[in-house]
């Protein structure tokens, strides 16, 4: 399912060409495969997105760690 009000697809003079074109991800509402919600209003129902984001974030903290690449603070973080 699609939004298709949004400032990626303004203005929609051809819908068609517009969803081919101009459409962005976060213009995808909810998808379904095979008779089965995988995303419904923007919530991923077939895996946890947030403990695989956790994880990403320690590999890729721990590939720098293995590099021995050291990144300087730059700007402060909030978490």
């Amino acid at each position: 399912m699609i939004n298709p009000h949004g400032p990626s697809m303004m203005p929609v003079n051809d819908r068609i060409a517009a969803l081919v074109t101009a459409m962005h991800s976060s213009n995808i509402v909810s998808t379904m495969c095979d008779g089965k919600w995988l995303m419904k209003e923007r919530k991923i129902l077939t895996m946890d997105e947030e403990a695989i984001l956790k994880e990403a974030q320690e590999r890729s903290e721990a590939i720098y760690k293995r590099a021995g690449i050291v990144l300087p603070d730059r700007f402060p973080v909030i978490y």
